[in-house]
């Protein structure tokens, strides 16, 4: 076994010691009424991202349930075996409960070493360096998800990395935007200024950079529809030119449309100069001879396209 290997048992130990360790009181009533469902099944993946989430995954569910304790020990074994499957799983049955056994006698934690040792390769394992390299700044997930990545993928290393590092690398990877916006607008330091305040205002200009492209996004629609005309309601005016044959046209546009008159309103343009649409030949006559028409395409849903 390397030392890279041993580092991260010594780390995977830890862990399980600082969570179930402890004894607690029973699970009352109200835990039981959850019914919160079992972790996902590891499968013996080589992928130390999946095998650690499972920890974490049970780990959680034993503190939830109270499987806490020296006493609750076997338990947590036989727990653990029923949230494995496949490759696992046949590990499990072969090397825990099988009666040809080497081991007599499993503890939780010699269970999770022992389940790392045999499916995570060292190869795989030592991928953590690599992929903290590659780690980036997502706008979508936010600077809070970048500095969990980052956290994530240091803790696996076989070197931990001190709190300048991940603070240079934090700001180096952050947008140019935002990066000057906290350091020029907050003060922000990566030399003199700790990770928590840092992260906070790197939120904190996230959200103002957020408002303020909402904003202008929200304006540049309202510009659009304004110089293109949409959205905005023509007045329609009753005219000698729009009114005929008991309707009203009115442009918007390049289309003109037609709106039936009440019968008030069409006594009160009898009187006036006439205009008709002349629906065969698609034109509009506005009256007064050939030189009244306006040519165009007649719709039956009741306008008129201009040409």
């Amino acid at each position: 076994m390397s030392g890279y290997t041993g580092t991260l048992l010594d780390r995977y130990r830890q862990r399980v010691y600082e969570a179930v360790s402890q004894p607690g009181d029973p699970a009352g009533p109200e835990v039981k009424s959850m019914k919160i469902s079992q972790p996902k099944a590891y499968k013996g993946q080589d992928n130390i991202d999946i095998f650690d989430e499972w920890v974490n995954q049970i780990l959680r569910w034993f503190r939830i349930y109270k499987v806490t304790g020296p006493i609750r020990d076997g338990d947590r074994v036989m727990y653990a075996g029923a949230c494995l499957e496949d490759l696992a799983g046949q590990w499990f049955d072969q090397e825990v409960e099988s009666p040809d056994r080497t081991i007599r006698h499993w503890t939780f934690e010699d269970l999770v070493c022992a389940l790392f040792v045999r499916f995570i390769h060292e190869a795989s394992a030592q991928n953590a360096a690599e992929k903290y390299n590659k780690t980036r700044y997502s706008s979508e997930r936010g600077a809070l998800a970048f500095y969990n990545d980052m956290r994530r993928r240091a803790a696996r290393m076989v070197q931990p990395l001190d709190d300048y590092s991940m603070r240079r690398k934090f700001i180096n990877g952050l947008p140019l935007s935002l990066a000057e916006g906290v350091v020029k607008a907050r003060g922000i330091s990566v030399e003199h200024s700790a990770m928590e305040q840092i992260l906070a205002e790197v939120q904190k200009m996230e959200s103002a950079l957020k408002m303020i492209s909402n904003h202008s996004r929200t304006q540049a629609v309202k510009s659009s529809f304004r110089g293109t005309g949409a959205g905005v309601p023509a007045k329609e005016k009753s005219s000698p030119e729009n009114s005929g044959n008991g309707h009203k046209y009115f442009r918007r546009g390049n289309v003109l449309y037609k709106k039936a008159l009440s019968n008030a309103r069409q006594q009160q343009t009898d009187g006036q100069r006439p205009g008709t649409r002349d629906a065969g030949r698609g034109t509009y006559n506005r009256g007064g001879g050939a030189s009244g028409k306006v040519r165009g395409t007649f719709s039956w849903k009741g306008m008129f396209q201009l040409r």
